[in-house]
């Protein structure tokens, strides 16, 4: 062989990377608008809230560029929404603008993923991570809708690979200890997580610290810095509105079975039967259920046998900075009352993503003498990858839809009405959209932000008024009696079933 031919081994390596990248990128971004089927009401407050700010300078509650987001019950974080606003000012107030930011900041997740495999085990383990992690139902369910979690795993991983930098080059300490600060403005675990993250790789590293004082000391005063807005809404009651109300404190247990009960939902989480059997122990669809798992079925062998190398190999940096996030991740779940646990303790999905690549290099590296051996591992580890890839995308983008655009889903439907009163508001004097939603008010303002059809309002059958010219929207089993109700047109499920019903009352509803 020509001393200058490039080994065709190192070529397909090359180019792995691109096409793994546009694989990531296409799962999170193919028919992003319409899957999942519906627009959920968190979603909507997020672009919403982004468009104010582009148009007015302020949230929707008119206070100028906040820091926290008072929306419903609770006080969003700031960076989906800020990060949002670019956005919307090129698209417009839409569902692919408010869901974009979310593609973006999971397309950083594999980079940053990629780049922390790269710096630790070398650019074999690098592309195995990327590759597990692009296909990974658990990033891409994730990665495609306006939530707040994604973004979270995004800096969490942004800031273990700046820790890792920093083992070797002390300029990326600074940096660290900025993302980490930033990390806590992302949702709502990191306010735990991350404080108990730098306070346990301190007592791990703390030889890393103590031999560069002034970077980390400057760290560390920047860190304080930016938890500052944080510590006072502490005080205000605006960092623990959302906990107050889903935490397992507010539960009636107590005492030992109230930490029996942490206990167990922590445990819970490295179960194959979550992970990559039956998924989490809820009926709400809009999270992992019903055979929706975070993980591929593939990939729960390879992480088990990831751990295993990790604790033959545990006197390592890496192997104690990847137990030390096992040892972290379930903690955002454990504290709740119930699940969804997937969306709170997103930081698992990265770490999986580098245990089962741990784990497929690892076992390679045993078989290493047998050479046809380690080919044949390779090659049938691929093989069932993609299959099991084949089986997730055809049940995500065929079969998903039609299960989770209900109440307990994505609530399909606010869209599609308000649409269609935008087309007839002129005609009557009232229209009312059903309740039938998390938040319905929102759906006015996101779908409709110059208000322009102001005769439109939510309501029910209630609000029938014999003097006025009204349309209603509601759900079928809203109208008592059918005969006094007139159907102008029906909105349907993807089933073909009626999801909901648009037309007058011809006399006083039951």
């Amino acid at each position: 062989m020509n001393a200058n031919t490039v080994p065709f081994q190192k070529i397909l390596i090359t180019l792995l990377l691109p096409c793994i990248l546009a694989l990531g990128l296409f799962l999170r971004s193919y028919h992003l608008a319409t899957n999942p089927l519906g627009f959920f009401c968190d979603e909507a407050s997020v672009g919403y809230n982004a468009y104010t700010l582009l148009t007015k300078g302020s949230d929707e509650t008119g206070k100028p560029f906040p820091i926290f987001f008072q929306s419903f019950d609770d006080y969003k974080a700031p960076i989906a929404i800020y990060a949002t606003v670019p956005f919307i000012a090129v698209l417009g107030l839409t569902e692919t603008a408010t869901r974009l930011p979310s593609v973006f900041f999971g397309f950083l997740t594999l980079i940053f993923l990629y780049l922390l495999a790269k710096e630790t085990l070398g650019k074999e383990y690098a592309l195995w991570t990327l590759f597990i992690a692009a296909s990974m139902p658990w990033l891409i369910h994730y990665d495609r809708v306006a939530f707040l979690m994604n973004i979270y795993a995004t800096f969490f991983t942004a800031t273990v690979y700046l820790f890792v930098k920093s083992l070797h080059h002390k300029q990326f300490l600074i940096p660290f200890f900025i993302t980490a600060g930033l990390s806590l403005y992302t949702y709502q675990p990191p306010k735990l997580i991350i404080p108990l993250l730098l306070i346990s790789l301190f007592v791990c590293f703390r030889s890393v610290f103590l031999r560069h004082k002034k970077e980390s000391l400057i760290g560390l005063f920047l860190f304080i810095g930016i938890s500052i807005p944080l510590i006072f809404s502490f005080v205000s009651g605006e960092a623990t509105a959302r906990f107050s109300k889903i935490s397992i404190f507010t539960s009636q247990v107590k005492g030992s079975e109230l930490a029996k009960k942490s206990v167990s939902q922590y445990l819970f989480q490295f179960y194959p039967e979550y992970l990559s059997l039956n998924g989490e122990p809820t009926f709400i669809s809009r999270h992992f259920t019903k055979g929706f798992t975070p993980l591929l079925p593939i990939t729960f062998p390879f992480v088990v046998l990831g751990i295993l190398y990790l604790f033959r190999h545990h006197r390592t940096q890496f192997a104690r900075i990847l137990l030390l996030w096992l040892f972290l991740y379930p903690l955002g779940a454990s504290l709740v009352a119930e699940a969804p646990y997937s969306s709170r303790s997103i930081i698992g999905a990265p770490l999986f993503a580098l245990l089962a690549a741990y784990g497929i290099i690892h076992l390679k590296q045993f078989l290493m003498h047998k050479k046809r051996t380690t080919q044949f591992i390779t090659g049938s580890v691929i093989v069932l990858y993609c299959i099991n890839i084949f089986f997730f995308t055809r049940f995500y983008f065929t079969t998903y839809p039609g299960i989770s655009a209900d109440y307990w889903g994505w609530q399909y439907g606010p869209k599609q009405i308000l649409r269609y009163f935008a087309t007839v508001h002129t005609q009557y004097d009232t229209l009312y959209m059903t309740g039938y939603f998390n938040a319905p008010d929102i759906f006015l303002k996101f779908y409709d932000p110059q208000r322009n059809c102001k005769n439109c309002f939510i309501g029910g059958p209630d609000r029938y008024d014999p003097e006025k010219k009204q349309l209603f929207a509601l759900r079928p089993d809203e109208i008592k009696d059918k005969t006094t109700f007139r159907v102008i047109t029906t909105i349907l499920y993807p089933d073909k079933t009626p999801a909901f019903v648009i037309g007058t009352f011809l006399s006083q509803p039951l």
